[in-house]
């Protein structure tokens, strides 16, 4: 409560926010570049969807090979209740959690995947 109270946890916010929102511009940057993907830019939050433009290729099993590797990702499926709406085509990329080199190497990584 003294925190909220002093005013440190509006800093915090701030803070923090400006930190999340350069990490999201600097993913949909270096994301813009790669035409493997699709993605709209989202408004908030610390993740983006990505749609896999190459059909041929499993959302799912691409999360599998990037396990492997030692990558974590999340696929549409995760997230569906119902098979039948998964279109096996999404992955859920986090950004918050990672500085911009970490992020790129990230990428790179899954691209080499692909």
């Amino acid at each position: 409560a003294r925190w909220m109270k002093s005013g440190e946890f509006e800093r915090h916010l701030r803070r923090v926010t400006r930190k999340y929102q350069q990490r999201r511009d600097h993913a949909v940057q270096l994301l813009s570049q790669e035409p493997i993907f699709d993605f709209d830019i989202p408004d908030g939050g610390m993740a983006l969807w990505l749609r896999i433009t190459n059909e041929k290729i499993s959302a799912q099993q691409l999360v599998v090979k990037a396990k492997e590797q030692g990558i974590y990702l999340q696929h549409e499926g995760d997230f569906q209740l119902s098979a039948e709406f998964n279109s096996d085509s999404y992955l859920r990329i986090g950004f918050a959690s990672m500085d911009e080199k970490k992020f790129a190497q990230g990428i790179s990584l899954i691209k080499s995947l692909i």
